[in-house]
């Protein structure tokens, strides 16, 4: 609908306030501590739209368990609705974004057609675009036969248990919905699934001593060693499986597991270490399961053990590979619109990381992503998303929602 992309124009330089209004607010995760601003500016911008919502905080006592990384701050959620029916189309969206790598990436400015700023593309352009979609249809008095439903949420950078999970769980999204539609960039893709995700810390423990006398103790970082070896065997084993399901970039069809993204131990120079750390983050493919994976991460400790490694880990992110069916409606909808804004039709690809997608398909909801952007900028030292894209990205969020609700 021309009426649509007019408005949508016409609501540009809104869109890039806006976006740049969110960017500012750091909502960075670990640990979150401007959440309850970045959902209030979200709230507030509902209102002005005359659209109703609910605020979700996750209860005080259940945060150490959920966001095992967010000192204990709170957890907001926002969701609600437009218009009423049977049928229900769903937006979702996270709110939180990965450290910035400096200052002047909560700084955001436009240059040659580009918004930059951290969470730019990943994700608060696409809340911009959710949020003005809404705005597009009533300022174009579109009447939905059925139900168009958002939930704004914390902590997708840290696996999402405090947020959609959270939403989940506790029956705040109607499983019955058509589908989910999640504006993570995609390069113009539709994303219809992700991989599975077994990401925890290994701690390994050893016995002081002053260095003089080291050989009273038991050195924590030489077992790390030893740890990280075992666990680079595995890794060898891992990347050769390759997945048969189409995804990109190029080359990133292979399981993934890597060693020490973060890593630690020791208090001086001159102490045996009592203590050692690392991360270990697996990422595989569709064709695995998470039991079989945890099966094997289990066998390497075991082993260890087994050798006098005084090792324990503590998973703080777990989930399988998800995929939505090409043939669902909501992602033939999607496809029809975006050939019809873009001229060309989408390639339908899996993510080659994780998405909250997955909890939505694990209960049986499809739900797939599309959004302004691309997946290689987003978590860098430039991030980007491009204006255009978000013009586009909003008219093709609205006629999605028109193509699926609307007689």
């Amino acid at each position: 609908m021309k009426r649509i992309r007019k408005c949508i124009d016409g609501l540009k330089d809104n869109m890039i306030e806006f976006t740049s209004r969110l960017i500012r607010i750091p909502t960075v995760n670990p640990p979150g501590e401007r959440y309850d601003e970045c959902a209030r500016l979200l709230g507030e911008k509902l209102l002005s739209l005359g659209i109703d919502w609910t605020e979700v905080r996750v209860p005080e006592d259940r945060l150490t368990d959920l966001a095992p990384k967010g000192a204990g701050l709170p957890r907001p959620s926002i969701v609600g609705h437009w218009g009423e029916g049977q049928e229900e189309l769903h937006f979702h969206g996270h709110y939180d974004v990965v450290p910035p790598l400096s200052s002047e990436q909560l700084r955001p400015y436009v240059r040659d057609g580009r918004l930059y700023g951290r969470g730019a593309t990943d994700m608060k352009g696409g809340l911009t675009v959710i949020l003005f979609a809404l705005q597009a249809l009533k300022e174009c008095g579109v009447r939905l036969t059925g139900r168009l439903s958002f939930s704004f949420t914390p902590d997708e950078e840290t696996g999402g248990a405090a947020g959609l999970k959270y939403l989940l769980d506790a029956g705040y999204i109607n499983r019955a919905v058509i589908g989910v539609i999640d504006p993570e960039p995609s390069d113009g893709d539709i994303i219809n699934g992700s991989r599975g995700a077994l990401s925890f810390d290994v701690l390994v423990r050893g016995k002081p001593s002053h260095v003089m006398v080291h050989h009273l103790g038991v050195n924590a970082f030489e077992k790390m060693v030893e740890a990280a070896t075992a666990f680079a065997e595995l890794k060898k084993r891992v990347e050769e499986r390759k997945t048969q399901f189409n995804v990109k970039p190029a080359g990133a069809d292979r399981s993934v597991l890597l060693l020490g993204g973060t890593c630690g131990g020791g208090i001086n120079f001159n102490i045996v270490p009592e203590r050692s750390f690392f991360t270990v983050d697996r990422r595989f493919n569709p064709e695995e399961r998470l039991t079989d994976v945890k099966r094997e991460i289990d066998e390497v400790i075991a082993s260890l053990r087994q050798k006098g490694v005084d090792v324990e880990t503590s998973i703080f992110q777990e989930g399988d590979a998800s995929v939505t069916g090409q043939d669902e409606p909501v992602c033939r909808a999607l496809s029809k619109v975006i050939e019809e804004v873009k001229g060309k039709r989408p390639e339908v690809c899996i993510c080659p990381g994780v998405l909250e997608t997955r909890f939505l398909v694990e209960e049986g909801i499809p739900a797939v992503v599309y959004g302004p952007g691309l997946l290689e900028v987003a978590h860098g030292p430039d991030e980007y998303v491009p204006i255009e894209e978000l013009l586009d990205c909003t008219e093709i969020y609205a006629l999605t929602a028109i193509e699926l609700l609307s007689d």
